[in-house]
């Protein structure tokens, strides 16, 4: 196992010895005089499983446990499938973390750059989202253009060069200002 692995092999032995440790306590008469018995809890025994199929998973050189391991830390990370039952939250109000699953995270992600990157590509957007994007965006703009040549039609020269010297209008009428200045010059665009 490599050091990519070691915040999995972590996890899994607090969960393995919480497990072990429950397993191997007697149990014992309460206050009552009633027999009281630990036992696990389902949750455990779930994490435990997923814990050891994503072992399985990174012993197969299945880069895909890198994944769901990080999926595994951030359910962890609220509480909502705990590590073990004996942790350590902070925050505020309501809003909860786990102090293990943090440095877990931390050490998974430290060990696993790649993860990150990998988000990041995969959120980026295409080449071809790109060029749609900008295609959209220039349209736009030179529909805009044709609405300001319309509106400004009717303007003599004079007055267009006062809307360009107040520079006050959107670049789309600007553009459109510049091309009828040409226009009514006689330079054809």
């Amino acid at each position: 196992m490599k050091s990519k692995h070691i915040s999995l092999l972590i996890s899994i032995l607090i969960n393995a010895v919480f497990v072990i440790v429950i397993l191997l306590t007697p149990s014992r008469l309460n206050a009552n005089g009633i027999e009281t018995t630990y036992i696990v809890g389902i949750e455990n025994w779930i994490v435990l499983g997923i814990q050891l199929g994503l072992f399985v998973l990174a012993f197969k050189k299945m880069e895909l446990w890198k994944y769901l391991f990080l999926i595994l830390l951030l359910v962890q990370l609220f509480g909502i499938l705990p590590i073990s039952r004996f942790n350590i939250y902070f925050g505020l109000g309501v809003v909860q973390v786990s102090l293990l699953s943090v440095v877990l995270l931390a050490f998974h992600l430290m060990f696993n750059p790649e993860i990150i990157s990998g988000i990041k590509t995969s959120l980026a957007p295409s080449a071809k989202e790109v060029a749609e994007s900008s295609r959209i965006k220039q349209e736009n703009y030179d529909n805009g253009v044709k609405r300001f040549k319309t509106k400004f039609s009717k303007k003599n020269k004079p007055q267009l060069k006062i809307l360009i010297q107040e520079n006050e209008l959107v670049p789309e009428a600007i553009a459109a200002v510049k091309e009828l200045l040409l226009e009514k010059e006689g330079i054809k665009l």
